[in-house]
């Protein structure tokens, strides 16, 4: 009724669609959001003109849409505009501007191009600084994301900098304990620990995971993964024990708050297995819920749930259960083939390990035997040529690494890749 009776271009009418649309993105529903953002933009355009304020923010609105749909490269696009648009209006260092100016930034970085993302972040920063002074939240946040793009690019020293400047401010705006803060303490922890500095990122996260679990409570979200991050660092520092106990009870919170196969209970039962001794069926046993999880919630031929496979076969392996261990990747074989290329590197990757573990028995020929079985089913389905041969290559390049050049297999394997096709 609204929209009917005051017209398409009407202000408000214009500013509800554009606020329905972005309910339909955070609803999930992106193409829908995109294809209103896009119309509003275009009604608004005409009828407001371009430069006119209301049409400049809409723009700014669908450049994040894009960036939260999955296509940087549009949003850089529509930032790029929409930032000429402003200078014109505004000038290069006002408010307006300066957001604009900062989402572009920060679509740029996801668009792959962090020399430019960060030398746009910079400048904004220095800008916010300028306009806003240094402690005001806009110019917070726009550090923190400076110092997450130095940390993209492996600029540890640029990143840790910033980092810490934005935590200072951070403790002196908010507190000590406020969320951003912590937020800000665990990503300058996480940044040190990616560039192999565990001893720097472990008090920090103890310092997050304790003030969270006071604050939020053990079980809450923000609070298990603040642990999942502390497990890694101290698997890092060189603290196993530690480590297992902390997994061992984000398995446990999350087995109480959430469902069995949900999601993140799927990922705690694999974090604790990689953490784990290779001895003993406790692995096992968590690699096994973690693969049936996913086979009852994404399906047998999902990809996560063929990696959680293989990731069973290799604890039966570690186990000593060999043939349970075989059986395993031949059923994970025959899943690749049929969900992929019989020549894809995740299909080659199974049939090494399979001719590996024969190796390992002392049986050349049943190994010999794993890639001239590949080769005849895939040459069934695709024919002899290139993308077939690079089977015999393959099993060829693996045989004379683990036999040595002068064994049968690998003399017969040459001959027999010399022969004219």
């Amino acid at each position: 009724m609204r929209r009917a009776g005051r017209g398409e271009d009407d202000p408000d009418v214009l500013e509800l669609r554009a606020e329905l649309a972005v309910a339909h993105q955070v609803s999930g529903e992106a193409a829908h959001a995109l294809r209103e953002l896009a119309e509003v933009c275009r009604i608004a355009g005409r009828g407001l003109g371009g430069d006119d304020p209301r049409t400049l923010a809409m723009h700014a609105r669908l450049a994040d849409a894009f960036l939260a749909a999955g296509d940087p490269y549009a949003a850089v696009m529509v930032h790029e505009t929409t930032v000429a648009a402003c200078r014109r209006v505004w000038g290069d260092r006002a408010r307006n501007t300066l957001a604009v100016r900062e989402g572009l930034a920060a679509a740029c970085g996801a668009a792959g191009d962090l020399p430019r993302a960060t030398e746009l972040m910079e400048e904004v920063v220095r800008d916010y600084r300028i306009l806003l002074g240094a402690r005001h939240p806009h110019t917070l946040t726009a550090l923190a994301r400076l110092a997450g793009l130095h940390a993209a690019a492996d600029r540890t020293e640029g990143a840790v900098e910033a980092y810490k400047e934005a935590l200072a401010r951070a403790t002196a705006l908010y507190g000590e304990l406020h969320p951003r803060t912590l937020a800000l303490r665990q990503e300058l922890a996480e940044t040190w620990l990616g560039a192999g500095h565990a001893e720097q990122a472990v008090p920090l996260l103890e310092h997050v995971l304790s003030a969270r679990g006071a604050a939020l409570g053990e079980e809450h979200p923000d609070t298990l993964r603040t642990a999942d991050s502390l497990a890694v660092a101290y698997g890092a520092d060189g603290a196993r024990r530690k480590q297992v106990a902390l997994y061992e009870r984000t398995l446990s919170a999350r087995l109480r708050m959430l469902e069995e196969n949900h999601s993140e209970t799927l990922q705690s039962y694999d974090r604790l297995a990689n953490a784990l001794d290779a001895r003993g069926g406790r692995k096992v046993s968590l690699r096994a819920k973690a693969h049936h999880g996913r086979v009852r919630t994404l399906g047998e031929d999902h990809p996560e749930t063929l990696a959680a496979l293989g990731r069973l076969a290799s604890a039966r392996l570690e186990a000593g259960d060999r043939n349970e261990a075989v059986a395993l990747l031949r059923r994970l074989l025959d899943l690749r083939r049929a969900t992929g290329s019989p020549t894809d590197s995740a299909t080659l990757r199974v049939l090494a390990a399979l001719a590996q573990i024969h190796l390992h028995d002392g049986d050349t020929a049943r190994a010999a035997a794993v890639y001239e079985d590949a080769y005849e089913q895939a040459c069934a389905v695709m024919g002899e040529g290139p993308e077939t041969i690079v089977l015999l290559e393959r099993a060829l390049a693996h045989l004379k690494s683990a036999l040595g050049p002068r064994h049968r297999e690998v003399r017969a394997l040459e001959r027999r890749l010399a022969r004219p096709r």
